[in-house]
């Protein structure tokens, strides 16, 4: 959800109570044409899914009744003009969007934003009809993740300028690039047939059956430069010591959050590197100075739910990683 400093009650809104701040008389707040962008019928697929989450009956008609039709545009990117001229207060946006703009946006919860492959089953209760490509005929959209791909043509007029691309795109430099355009890249890239790759690109995926999972018991592993690489089952983590401690989020203000210090797993790894990575179970990764990190009494692995994730206090939302599952240094 894309706002500005200007939006009405932008310095309330946040992951929590998004929809008690969009579902208020004064709020103007719009989204994409269902029939004519993707980023539209999404939108509404999201709706249903926070009525199911909150456990809220009535949610997503409360949030279509404040969205009359003239609050709807063909293309999201249109509602940007009326956000930043302060004749919309809030837009429905991809968060790519968003960053690409200087907007400030809310983060959803994983459970209703169309992220995570694992909440595939969930995502899929929710279903928009949409005009079909006959007229007056309709198709219908169901939840599913949003992921993307990429692929290069037989018959690309520039075959070899296609694969330098791809290789570009895959590469370590590629993927920060994506990172930093608010569209996070699934690490390592995922191929369905790896046998159909060409050979140059072998080497940059992983094939789909092999890609990395999330551990029923939130295993968590720090590899890389390092003395003692750990790999850490929820039962390990609990026997290094689980703290309750009260930190400030940088969106949500103040939480309690249980786990074990950052801190006390670098020490028994023993880094000897400069950077660390953090990954999540759905590609995400962000680096940190390693320096950064041990100097951050307070940063927690956190137990979260069947998962774990990063409190880290003092630090932007992005580093408060959700679902996190591995450590490199660097």
């Amino acid at each position: 959800i894309a706002y500005t400093d200007e939006s009405l009650y932008a310095d309330e809104i946040n992951g929590d109570n998004w929809y008690e701040i969009l579902t208020r008389d004064d709020v103007i707040y719009g989204h994409a044409d269902p029939d004519a962008d993707p980023c539209g019928y999404r939108t509404l697929l999201v709706w249903q899914l926070a009525e199911a989450h909150y456990r809220m009956p009535g949610l997503n008609a409360q949030l279509e009744e404040h969205c009359p039709p003239e609050n709807v545009r063909p293309k999201s990117v249109e509602l940007i003009a009326l956000l930043e001229s302060g004749d919309m207060d809030y837009a429905w946006e991809y968060r790519s969007v968003a960053v690409q703009h200087g907007l400030k946006f809310v983060e959803l919860p994983d459970e209703i934003n169309l992220s995570l492959v694992e909440q595939a089953d969930f995502y899929s209760q929710a279903t928009v009809d949409i005009a079909g490509q006959e007229p007056g005929t309709t198709m219908t959209m169901m939840g599913e993740p949003i992921v993307y791909g990429v692929t290069t043509p037989r018959n690309a007029p520039s075959p070899d300028l296609a694969l330098e691309f791809v290789k570009f795109l895959l590469g370590p430099e590629g993927q920060a690039i994506m990172e930093e355009q608010g569209q996070p890249p699934i690490v390592p890239p995922v191929a369905g047939d790896v046998d159909t790759v060409p050979d140059e690109l072998k080497d940059l995926v992983t094939a789909a059956s092999a890609a990395p999972a999330a551990a029923a018991n939130a295993a968590l592993s720090v590899t890389g430069a390092v003395e003692n690489e750990l790999a850490l089952s929820r039962s390990d983590l609990e026997a290094m010591g689980a703290e309750e401690v009260t930190v400030e989020h940088p969106k949500k203000g103040e939480q309690t959050y249980e786990g074990v210090r950052l801190s006390k797993i670098l020490e028994a790894a023993s880094p000897t590197g400069t950077t660390l990575t953090f990954t999540a179970d759905d590609g995400y990764t962000i680096d940190l100075p390693l320096a950064d990190a041990q100097a951050c009494a307070d940063c927690l692995i956190a137990f979260d739910g069947d998962s774990l994730r990063m409190a880290m206090p003092g630090m932007e939302s992005n580093f408060w990683v959700k679902g996190v599952v591995a450590m490199e240094v660097k």
